[in-house]
């Protein structure tokens, strides 16, 4: 398809990927908690704690409505809610670990990469546009 829209085979990739990378935003924008970690980890670059303890934190940040379902109502249910959107925090470089229950629970410890570059090329954009035109004509 990319050849014959007159651009090189390795643009589609590109394109593919950039349209990834757009996806896993809208994610996290629509998710509560996504949203929440996000926040909690903008001036960290790690946190060690435990479950409980996290959750407290992100309920206080984001101060969730009864009836929003992207964000846990419990501490218990946190590690659910953090599964469903581990790959979208990975893209933009947040990960967590959540470790073996302990005397006082379960330890997770979040990191945040520094290194990510998110430039985009406008010929891969417009080649995005293109092949998106193109499936759905």
């Amino acid at each position: 398809i990319t050849e014959a829209l007159g651009h090189k085979g390795d643009d589609f990739m590109k394109a593919y990927q950039q349209n990834v990378e757009r996806q896993n935003e809208e994610v996290i924008q629509y998710n509560t908690l996504a949203q929440t970690v996000v926040s909690f980890m903008n001036d960290k670059d790690t946190w060690n704690g435990m479950i409980k303890e996290v959750w407290e934190e992100l309920q206080a940040i984001a101060a969730p409505d009864k009836k929003v379902s992207t964000f846990p109502k419990t501490h218990r249910t946190l590690r659910k809610y953090l599964e469903k959107i581990k790959p979208n925090l990975m893209d933009i470089g947040i990960t967590y670990e959540i470790s073996g229950r302990s005397a006082s629970g379960y330890p997770i410890a979040f990191q945040k990469s520094t290194d990510l570059n998110s430039n985009e090329d406008e010929s891969v954009s417009s080649l995005s546009q293109q092949i998106i035109d193109f499936v759905m004509s």
